[in-house]
């Protein structure tokens, strides 16, 4: 397995959406998921993960993403090519991004606190399940990097301005 590299913001590459998955049990996207999960644990054992956050060869990168919930609640899960097909109530809560990881960013951001995603799994068998709370917020946090979209997107403009400047700085630092 290999270490895969995260792509940072404001790389332009993050606000691409993510391509169909056709054929999930080819060799290439085994591989692919095996690193994703071996990435996630390795880059803070985060909780989500998704393709379109790495620096792959393949562009646009495919629609899959993995979650590491814990044990009790199923362990590592692979989405492909998910898509929500119910959602319920609403919550505010802070996350994270490891795609804005170096600035050490949390933003409020306002999400469904129950969804139902519609997927395959990483053999292509289709799933049906319902995440409520934190995995939700996962789910979704992780669907919208594959529409090409990142937290910064989902704050007000003058919430956005303060953490680019917070990244510009720690960029302009770590250069």
């Amino acid at each position: 397995m290999s270490i895969l590299q995260i792509l940072q913001y404001p790389n332009p590459r993050l606000h691409a959406k993510g391509s169909e998955v056709t054929n999930p049990t080819d060799a290439v996207m085994q591989k692919l998921i095996d690193d994703m999960y071996e990435s996630m644990i390795h880059h803070g054992n985060c909780a989500g993960l998704a393709a379109t956050q790495l620096d792959l060869d393949m562009i646009p990168a495919p629609r899959i993403f993995v979650m590491n919930r814990p044990q009790e609640y199923g362990g590592l899960l692979c989405f492909i090519n998910p898509e929500i097909i119910a959602s319920d109530g609403t919550d505010c809560d802070s996350e994270g991004c490891m795609s804005v990881g170096a600035a050490q960013i949390a933003l409020k951001i306002e999400r469904a606190n129950k969804v139902t995603v519609k997927s395959w799994d990483r053999f292509g068998k289709p799933f049906t399940v319902e995440l409520k709370d934190f995995w939700s917020h996962v789910a979704q946090h992780e669907l919208d990097h594959l529409n090409g979209v990142v937290i910064l997107d989902r704050v007000s403009s003058l919430k956005r301005e303060r953490a680019e400047k917070k990244i510009a700085k720690i960029m302009e630092k770590n250069s």
